[in-house]
């Protein structure tokens, strides 16, 4: 496993227009490798990345209420959370790279169904140069 392809997910979250295949970039390289899950440490649920997907879930699904067994994983070293979740039954998961503040949603959209729903998301707030400063 070759830790240092989390350089690509960065730039492919950062700047890619099509979502799927920056999921697909995570899951094929990352998320279902156990020696990637070893290397980071179980992440408090208080971390922030809670209060974005609850956001982004209600936006996704109208109707979405609960989230339930989130379970994050971090590197600290690598400014890196990810994990898993269930969104009123639907399985989501998420990534997110806190020096840069933006991640990655990705949420099937029914039960069952093979569509998904991506959303991504920062909390970096974006100005031009010479904008002014809003207090």
């Amino acid at each position: 496993m070759d830790i240092s392809l989390l350089a690509e997910l960065k730039r492919m979250v950062s700047f890619d227009a099509k979502l799927a295949p920056v999921w697909m970039y995570f899951m094929d390289h990352f998320a279902d490798r156990p020696e990637f899950i070893a290397l980071g440490e179980r992440a408090a649920a208080d971390n922030g990345v809670v209060r974005r997907v609850a956001g982004i879930a209600a936006q996704l699904f109208h109707d979405a209420r609960v989230i339930t067994n989130l379970r994050l994983v971090c590197l600290p070293e690598h400014h890196f959370v990810h994990g898993s979740f269930f969104l009123d039954g639907r399985i989501g998961g998420v990534f997110y790279f806190e020096d840069i503040e933006v991640g990655l949603v990705a949420v099937c959209a029914a039960r069952p169904s093979i569509e998904v729903k991506y959303a991504r998301f920062s909390d970096a707030i974006k100005r031009k140069p010479g904008d002014p400063h809003h207090n």
